[in-house]
């Protein structure tokens, strides 16, 4: 909900006539100014108080308080309740037209007087126009006040409300460091977008400190404005939260994949909004392992510039009555409450492998857990980008597949010639060596039938071996490697082959489909010639 529905909705509260609201949020004073400006609007008087500061405007009377022990009577606890129940004694002698902001009032929700003079208090002022609005972050209420309390979770600002923000740190930064940088249309809104889910002085400090001596717009920035949410979800044992370290370009190939993920990225935009897009649900991943499925998913958080949370299915399960449901739940209201974000559900299959069997031998709390996912998955409004990866499918749920959870299901394969090409060519770049000073259409032919991560370790291998031999790396020694390396085509053929008849017809493919191109570069390799 947006600010302004948001105050739309308290508007008509008020006018309503209901005595208590209950609104939870860190930003008090963002909160606070927008209540003041409403009730200006609403023609009332507003009235704020808090422990330390009391109530402001302070309200002078002649009549006397009842029943209040002087405070030097008092132990330090009871002093702040004696002073609640002061302020409390107060409302019913205001004239009529009051809006009073008690701020972080929940510690003395608990106290029997506190609770028997708002019972009063909720009947007293039905009719005068006073409505007492309790402000803060802690939602917490005595079941005996369940009836007359309306509880509201104020909403984190919006782009709308950013924005504004955003150009006073622009201007605040040319001025203090002199800085030249300038944002286009299309950065101001990514960045807005990348600070969404933190308040407005956290987005605030966030910008001014990826802002510092920044004389361009780069991905550096984005990360630094990601990093900023990582305190979101700590003490979360269910979500870990990733740096934006790897990009598009060390992914070797999966042009297909790549295109499409682009594509999708850019329908996160506001005009994409405005045209009544659908915000993308996220994409499914199958394929054989090594072959870059983990890799896409944290590459996939960089290139839309959204936090990514990788989220332990496994540490779902609780042996407390409920506590798995409850543990789903709270993990999925974290996610939510810092989106847009990337949420990387890594293997999933294994996650989920007690579905399987009848309705007997299925893992009935599994089930339970599975089901509010998949709920969740086809209802939720707020921007969470699902990336799931899967090596099989053998204990894939078939509910799973279906069409609405996902906007689309990929298979990536063993990486084909040119692919390899370009596996060498990036991790040899990531360690520094010059993927000139080797002989890559050769390396790339001794490779088919290898995953990446069985490329990468070959050549990391090949690094072992010419280091203990105080030698550089050179073409003999990866060749040696990737000899001595049996690939995962070999050892695991009959399910590879299982796994890519199954995805033939049924998932897209990650690569062209370029098999015959490919047979014929190698004939030309080998220099035979055609029949």
């Amino acid at each position: 909900m947006s600010t302004q529905n948001t105050l739309d909705h308290l508007r008509q509260l008020i006018v309503s006539d209901y005595s208590f609201l209950y609104l939870t949020t860190w930003e008090e004073n963002r909160w606070g100014k927008e209540l003041s400006n409403l009730s200006e609007e609403l023609d009332r008087h507003f009235v704020s108080w808090s422990i330390t500061q009391g109530a402001q405007p302070s309200f002078e009377s002649d009549t006397a308080l009842h029943d209040v022990p002087p405070e030097e009577s008092l132990q330090p606890p009871l002093i702040e309740i004696n002073k609640a129940l002061s302020f409390l004694d107060t409302l019913s002698r205001y004239p009529a037209g009051q809006l009073f902001v008690l701020r972080d009032f929940h510690p003395y929700l608990d106290n029997p007087s506190v609770i028997r003079k708002l019972r009063d208090l909720s009947t007293e002022l039905v009719g005068q126009k006073k409505v007492i609005v309790f402000l803060g972050p802690v939602y917490t209420l005595p079941v005996e006040l369940e009836k007359d309390m309306v509880h509201v979770d104020l909403p984190l600002p919006q782009m709308i409300d950013l924005i504004p923000i955003l150009d006073s740190v622009l201007k605040e930064s040319k001025k203090q460091d002199s800085s030249e940088l300038t944002l286009s249309s299309r950065d101001k809104e990514k960045v807005v977008k990348t600070v969404l889910g933190l308040t407005e002085r956290e987005a605030r400090k966030a910008m001014q400190f990826a802002f510092h001596n920044q004389s361009q717009m780069h991905d550096d920035i984005y990360a630094v404005l990601v990093g900023e949410k990582r305190r979101l979800i700590r003490g979360s044992d269910l979500l870990e939260f990733y740096d934006l370290d790897e990009g598009m370009d060390e992914i070797g190939g999966l042009d297909l994949l790549k295109v499409w993920l682009t594509t999708r990225g850019d329908a996160f935009s506001e005009k994409a909004s405005q045209l009544h897009l659908p915000t993308p649900k996220g994409v499914l991943l199958l394929g054989v392992q090594g072959c870059g499925k983990s890799l896409t998913a944290r590459a996939t958080a960089k290139l839309l510039s959204f936090p990514l949370l990788r989220l332990d299915v496994g540490g779902l399960l609780s042996g407390e009555r409920g506590g798995s449901e409850k543990n789903m739940r709270e993990a999925l209201k974290i996610a939510e409450s810092i989106a847009p974000v990337v949420l990387w559900l890594d293997e999933i299959e294994k996650g989920f492998s007690g579905l399987e069997g009848n309705e007997v031998t299925r893992d009935g709390t599994l089930s339970r857990i599975f089901g509010s996912f998949l709920t969740w998955m086809q209802d939720r409004k707020t921007p969470v980008f699902v990336v799931a990866t899967a090596n099989s499918v053998t204990n894939l749920p078939p509910e799973l597949l279906r069409r609405g959870r996902f906007d689309e299901l990929f298979f990536i394969d063993l990486p084909n010639y040119e692919e390899r090409k370009d596996i060498f060519r990036i991790h040899l770049s990531k360690r520094n060596h010059a993927s000139e000073s080797f002989e890559i259409d050769n390396l790339a032919s001794k490779t088919d039938g290898y995953s990446g991560a069985e490329i990468e370790q070959a050549i990391i291998s090949a690094m072992y071996e010419t280091y203990h031999k105080q030698t550089s790396l050179n073409q003999r020694q990866l060749l040696l490697s990737v000899q001595e390396l049996v690939p995962l085509s070999v050892t695991m053929q009959e399910n590879i082959f299982n796994l890519r008849e199954w995805a033939r017809t049924r998932c897209r493919l990650a690569t062209p489909d370029n098999r015959v191109v490919e047979m014929l570069e190698e004939e030309d390799r080998l220099q035979v010639p055609l029949e």
